[in-house]
């Protein structure tokens, strides 16, 4: 069960009913939950979605990377029994799960170690051995990129460390970073799709990117990839780093251009003639969830169509215009709105997106006069060098009264040191931690006040700046 740490949160009727509202969406969505529901045994048949795949005594093999890899792998676990022959799974600190037949390796997240290598080293290992007549399940969540970034001949791992770091600074969009780490990588981009031949392969997804783009989840392992390494130098280009990241990368994506290096498998190729995927779960799994949740809670409910994306500071800029828009009525209102922001990091500050969402936000509302809480939830809950995730904001924001938790940062420059950190997940000890397959939901809920506009203090406003 997840359960929010209300000992390092500022109390208040509106607050507990939001957290509480937030981790009944989070259990609803946990990757147990998903996968159990898409997946089942039954008898010597293994159904997956609408699909059948016949057991009998072929090899069943389970190969996955992320963050939810080993909750996943413990679910597949309990329902494949005695089928499962082996298997092995990368995922990152901390996030483990206990199985018996498969090998769990922690490794680092978002930036790959060596530890990670090991694992993607391990998985390639047993991927060798898949044959025609075996099964291989694999799954993947946020975070398989890093995990699965074994190096290529002539780049070493402190290479690819920093090509990573780079990306993640650069403010470019994950759909975009994905592509120049699956021409880098030889496991992403269709690579590990290309060892399992000719066994016989499904792949179970959980989503972290906006639109779905198989491709792009865990930089698309197991399934075509319709980019080049022209577009990922382009993608180095656009974002002025092309000069940034290691020679090595330079060479291998120039070599690539050239022909010297194999091309990931594109869409029609023979290498996924027996090969399905399979999106479990995503975004608007969760959007779906928490208003769900909200309407037993008795809130008036409204979903933001269009994913709130781009530069964080924008998108709370926009979920505040919303937020406002939507109180018209005397009735307690819950916005949700899912999707995945981005940051061009420009300091040395402390926090992340939905810190930065929610400080925008702030600004946009003052002078309301309306009571709002806003909470806001990176699924996966982990970010570039920094233990902070998720944000939650009061009305009546002055620079004491801003819950610590979003009073970190604004646009990469630091802000005040906070007290406390933001609240963290925690689950029982039976069970792992436990990792959502969506990039970030957002939830505001206001009504009509009479206390007066809210504002922020001349200090606090100035440090937004």
């Amino acid at each position: 069960m997840i359960r929010f740490d209300r000992s390092r949160l500022r109390d208040g009727a509106a607050r507990e009913q939001g957290l509480s509202l937030m981790e009944q969406t989070l259990e609803a969505i946990s990757p147990s939950r998903l996968v159990g529901a898409f997946v089942a045994r039954e008898g010597d048949i293994l159904r997956v979605g609408t699909e059948r795949y016949p057991l009998g005594d072929r090899r069943v093999l389970l190969l996955g990377a992320g963050k939810a890899a080993a909750a996943v792998a413990q679910e597949l676990e309990a329902i494949l029994g005695d089928a499962l022959t082996a298997g092995v799974v990368v995922t990152r600190y901390g996030y483990v799960a206990p199985t018996k037949r498969v090998r769990v390796v922690e490794g680092g997240h978002p930036l790959p170690d060596s530890n990670g290598v090991a694992g993607a080293m391990a998985l390639h290992t047993l991927a060798k051995t898949a044959r025609d007549g075996d099964l291989v399940l694999c799954a993947f969540s946020g975070g398989g990129s890093a995990l699965l970034s074994l190096p290529p001949a002539g780049i070493d791992l402190a290479d690819l460390r920093a090509l990573n770091e780079t990306l993640l600074r650069s403010g470019a969009p994950i759909g975009d970073v994905n592509v120049v780490r699956r021409h880098v990588a030889p496991l992403l981009g269709g690579g590990l799709a290309r060892l399992l031949v000719p066994a016989q392969l499904v792949t179970l997804l959980l989503s972290d990117v906006v639109g779905d783009s198989v491709e792009a989840i865990a930089s698309g392992p197991t399934v075509p990839d319709p980019t080049t390494f022209q577009d990922a130098k382009e993608v180095l280009s656009r974002f002025a780093v092309w000069e940034q990241v290691p020679r090595s990368i330079r060479d291998r994506i120039e070599r690539g251009l050239r022909g010297w290096v194999q091309e990931t498998p594109k869409p029609g190729d023979p290498v996924f003639a027996r090969a399905n995927a399979f999106i479990v779960g995503n975004n608007r799994t969760a959007v779906a969830a928490a208003l769900e949740e909200g309407k037993k809670q008795g809130f008036r409910t409204q979903a933001v169509v269009e994913p709130i994306v781009g530069e964080a500071r924008t998108a709370g800029e926009r979920l505040a215009r919303l937020a406002r828009d939507s109180a018209a009525s005397s009735a307690w209102t819950l916005l949700v709105a899912g999707g995945e922001t981005t940051v061009t990091v420009r300091g040395s500050g402390r926090g992340g997106r939905n810190q930065e969402v929610a400080l925008a936000a702030a600004l946009e509302l003052e002078g309301t006069s309306n009571r709002w809480l806003r909470l806001s939830q990176r699924m996966e809950r982990t970010g570039l060098r920094t233990p902070p995730a998720g944000s939650s904001m009061v009305r009546q924001p002055s620079a004491q009264e801003l819950p610590d938790s979003i009073r970190r940062r604004s646009c990469g420059r630091t802000t005040p040191t906070p007290s406390c950190l933001p609240p963290a997940i925690s689950s029982s000890p039976a069970r792992p931690r436990q990792t959502l397959p969506t990039s970030s939901l957002y939830s505001t809920i206001l009504t009509r006040d009479s206390e007066g506009p809210c504002s922020l203090s001349p200090d606090l406003r100035a440090t937004l700046r």
